[in-house]
């Protein structure tokens, strides 16, 4: 991700500009504090001009050296306006936001709350008057060290399905300006808020998100919110069509599948930004890639699009296996919910293939998945995304029993399980799709008796 960058300084303006330009170099956006177009730096003063920057900015590197005394001796201090820009940082951004540099000084001289896992010594020889040589060296040295950090810092995602809620907030805070922007951090909510987002009917708030966010943004967070724009598109219209598969083309399903196709041939334009921003993203975008082909076939029985989808959803359970994360739940919790997700997408294009071997061994794989993933959810009190999960199991085994000849125990077995227990008190998509998918079912083969049961559960 490019990000913007506040450079706090004290009596080290020459490597505050070394280290400016380089991170120009590596495509980031810096800012060296008090430094404006057409005027000199002011090193004592802070006025509303520094104060925008640092709020604008949403990473901090903090180059801390020791003021000099007359005989070029450092002395315990620092310069007070180093101290207030990093006190302010420290109360504006995330602590992993914040870099600092310690230049010729021990961390066990500085306290422990000025410090964090992204702190870093820095020696130069001659501190007081260095060579442009030693400059552009620890200029260097630091740029490689803060490249480095950005590359691993990272958001555990079952923590945000947990607290989705507050996952919320700090979006709104952050859309509102009262919360630093940092294109990374918001990139990690809205990939691993997209899912819950669906089943809480809460796009309209990821949108109005989206389009604040994109003002503020530099870089690849568009290539983000490209993809979240596009998934939102893929549902919209998944909404508005149903399920598709045994309609009649149409004018209303030929616009749909100029829909799909325009859907897809924006995310197939983000393939080449895979591997540089984070594993999520590629697993999301290989996905629905795969769904806007599945979903193309579905209606007009394009085979082409369903060899498209099969190989989709395997990229995107390759992408899984690459899950690299700090934090356990992302390889372990997060991988398996979206390998469920997908194994169940793939599952069903082999049904459509023909190959009813390989699609039952991999229904059946999604099944035992997200029954893990449900009941790690339960465990962690998400009862709301559980039920969820419980509701998409229910999907799964339709799809299995009518790979084999569904027959009308079956449905009535499926109703009696997810949908008689589950009725949603609001909008529920998951549960409408599942109710959607058995009526139809019933209404092809005339189970009157199951439509009437159907039908008394139906809002």
């Amino acid at each position: 991700m490019t990000e913007n960058v506040f450079i706090a300084w004290g009596r080290n303006l020459e490597l505050a500009v070394a280290v400016r330009d380089l991170l120009k170099k590596n495509g980031y956006f810096p800012t060296v504090g008090g430094m404006f177009r057409g005027a000199q730096a002011n090193t004592f003063f802070i006025n509303s001009n520094v104060l925008r920057q640092m709020d604008d900015a949403s990473f901090a590197i903090v180059l801390a050296q020791r003021i000099f005394d007359a005989k070029g001796q450092p002395t315990g201090e620092f310069r007070p306006n180093l101290m207030f820009e990093w006190g302010y940082l420290q109360g504006r951004l995330r602590a992993d936001a914040i870099h600092v540099f310690l230049i010729n000084i021990g961390r066990d001289e500085l306290p422990s709350d000025l410090q964090n896992a992204y702190t870093h010594t820095i020696n130069i020889d001659n501190a007081l008057q260095p060579t442009v040589e030693e400059l552009n060296a620890a200029a260097g040295e630091i740029v490689h060290k803060f490249v480095a950090d950005i590359a691993n810092i990272d958001f555990d995602g079952l923590e945000i399905l947990q607290n989705y809620d507050s996952y919320r907030t700090r979006l709104s805070e952050i859309k509102g300006r009262t919360r630093a922007f940092n294109s990374r951090e918001v990139g990690y909510y809205l990939l691993h808020m997209i899912q819950p987002a669906f089943y809480r009917n809460d796009f309209s708030f990821i949108k109005d998100c989206l389009a604040e966010f994109v003002r503020m943004a530099t870089g690849q967070f568009i290539d983000v919110a490209i993809l979240i724009d596009q998934i939102i598109a893929y549902y919209e219209l998944t909404d508005r069509i149903g399920e598709l598969d045994s309609l009649a083309i149409s004018d209303d399903l030929r616009g749909s599948i100029r829909v799909l196709e325009d859907i897809e041939s924006k995310l197939n334009n983000l393939r080449s930004k895979k591997d540089k921003i984070y594993n999520i993203f590629d697993v999301l975008l290989e996905d629905f890639l795969g769904l806007c082909n599945l979903r193309v076939y579905m209606i007009n029985k394009n085979a082409v699009a369903l060899d498209r989808a099969i190989a989709s959803f395997t990229n995107a359970l390759k992408e899984c296996g690459e899950f690299q994360s700090v934090h356990m739940s992302n390889v372990g919790f997060v991988r398996t919910l979206w390998e469920a997700y997908i194994e169940r997408n793939l599952a069903r294009a082999y049904y459509y293939k023909g190959d009813t071997v390989v699609a039952e061994k991999t229904s059946m794989s999604a099944e035992q998945k997200r029954l893990n993933v449900s009941s790690q959810l339960g465990a962690a009190r998400v009862d709301w995304l559980a039920r969820q999960f419980s509701i998409e199991i229910g999907l799964s085994q339709f799809d299995r029993m009518k790979g084999a000849g569904i027959n009308e125990n079956d449905l009535s077995d499926l109703v009696a399980r997810y949908i008689e227990p589950n009725v949603p008190r609001g909008i529920d998509r998951v549960w409408d799709r599942l109710h959607g998918a058995i009526e139809k079912s019933a209404k092809e083969k005339g189970y009157n008796g199951l439509l009437d049961r159907l039908a008394s559960v139906k809002r």
